[in-house]
């Protein structure tokens, strides 16, 4: 079924009050004004292993600091804003509280790390977006403006169609450009085994039409689509084509669309959702379709 997309009017933030999570509520602070979306800032008191005294004492630091953080940002006074702390494992009491509350977009730290346990993108990151029913706003970038330059990546799957959709309802002062990756390598029996020659030319030829005609079927298939809408294909592996092409064209937010809670399956232009988020010096928008 399609989804529609709507402004948010409800944002929530998830913050593990380390020294770079005010990117990510700088950020929620100025979508909740362009948006005229009410704001909740969230922080979740890992409870393993705590005593109750001292999950008392957490909460009260913890409440503490986000109001003072929210009380001296000068966007804040414009907005509709509270704070909640609980506790509980950190990745399960974000999703709860996102579905509970009817929260349209979570925003969040991409590289929040509360223990050595966290590596790379982080457990709790990880989990909540291979579980989030909502839009994920990994935020690595400082916010000093709204969204000048959006890259929204595709395979030409049905999550890819419902990333656009999402992202051109969201972000529409954006500009913005669809963008596909393919492996145009000939190979032999072998994955290793690269094949040279005219025939690895036709074959790099022949891969550069179907792509293109991909996207234009792809394209013209969508809905509610923007006139101005751009569209980029490029030969390489998704990844690194990627972020080679955000890096020439200085985007400032990266969209991607995943299979949401569906275990280990992926289709984000050839399963690379997280490793994304973990690698890329923007901001990245992680999309789910609807069950």
């Amino acid at each position: 079924m399609p989804q529609s997309w709507k402004t948010p009017r409800k944002i929530l933030c998830a913050l593990d009050l380390s020294p770079s999570c005010d990117r990510a509520l700088d950020r929620a602070i100025l979508l909740a004004g362009e948006m005229k979306a009410s704001l909740l800032l969230a922080h979740i008191v890992d409870d393993t292993g705590l005593l109750i005294d001292d999950f008392a004492s957490q909460v009260r630091r913890a409440e503490a600091e986000l109001r003072r953080e929210l009380k001296s940002h000068p966007g804040a006074a414009k907005i509709d804003a509270d704070v909640i702390i609980t506790m509980g494992h950190p990745a399960e009491r974000i999703l709860a509280k996102c579905d509970r509350l009817y929260i349209d977009l979570l925003v969040m730290g991409a590289g929040q790390q509360a223990s050595l346990r966290q590596r790379l993108l982080g457990s709790t990151v990880d989990h909540v977006l291979r579980h989030a029913l909502q839009p994920v706003l990994c935020v690595r970038d400082r916010a000093h403006a709204p969204y000048r330059k959006m890259v929204i990546a595709t395979d030409f799957s049905p999550p890819s169609r419902v990333a656009l959709e999402c992202a051109l309802a969201l972000f529409p002062q954006a500009e913005a450009t669809l963008f596909h990756a393919y492996d145009d390598t000939l190979r032999g029996l072998l994955a290793s085994d690269q094949v040279t020659g005219e025939l690895a030319d036709r074959h790099k030829v022949e891969m550069q039409a179907f792509a293109e005609r991909s996207m234009r079927e792809f394209v013209g298939a969508t809905r509610d689509l923007r006139a101005d809408l751009a569209t980029a294909v490029e030969a390489g592996a998704p990844e690194l084509a990627l972020k080679r092409y955000i890096e020439r064209h200085d985007a400032d937010l990266i969209v991607v669309g995943t299979l949401g809670r569906t275990g280990l399956q992926r289709a984000v232009i050839g399963s690379v959702a997280e490793r994304l988020i973990g690698s890329l010096s923007v901001d990245v928008l992680a999309v789910r379709p609807a069950v």
